[in-house]
């Protein structure tokens, strides 16, 4: 009957630790590891985004390394090297209204933070952005928006591409 009781007490033991570790690993995976704000600025207004996503994209222009002077400056001048995609859990509006009601090109910034504090903190600066494209998805059970925008000039941690 104590061996009984025993292992009654075990299994007890084993279904709470494990309940424990399945809630721990649930409020984990609520916080992400990386904190990524979107920052635009047009110069008097600024507009904070928080984002689940960022994806950056550099391509150098062809004629940049063209020997036709001319065909070289007029084809950099209109092109635009640099594209980003942005996503978040609901679209944001304040953003989408800097990029729509601003004639101008905006200025950006992308700060990511480790919450474990083991990765330094990288700043992405995006200069001259404008949207492309926006695309917002409602489902039953969760949203999503995506922004496309392009740029001429970004710096990334310092580094400057254009």
């Amino acid at each position: 009957m104590i061996t009984f009781v025993k292992f009654k007490t075990l299994i007890c033991a084993i279904m709470l630790t494990g309940a424990t570790f399945m809630s721990a690993s649930a409020q984990q995976a609520d916080n992400q590891r990386m904190e990524m704000q979107f920052v635009v600025s047009n110069g008097t207004t600024r507009v904070v985004s928080k984002l689940i996503n960022f994806s950056l994209s550099y391509n150098k222009p062809i004629a940049a390394v063209s020997t036709d002077e001319t065909a070289k400056s007029a084809s950099v001048d209109d092109y635009k090297s640099c594209y980003v995609v942005i996503s978040f859990e609901r679209l944001d509006i304040p953003l989408l209204k800097a990029f729509t009601e601003t004639k101008a090109k905006l200025d950006a910034e992308v700060i990511t933070t480790d919450t474990y504090h083991k990765l330094p903190t990288r700043k992405i600066e995006l200069k001259g952005i404008v949207m492309d494209g926006m695309n917002d998805q409602l489902t039953g059970d969760y949203s999503t928006a995506f922004m496309n925008l392009s740029c001429k000039e970004l710096v990334v941690d310092g580094v400057k591409l254009r």
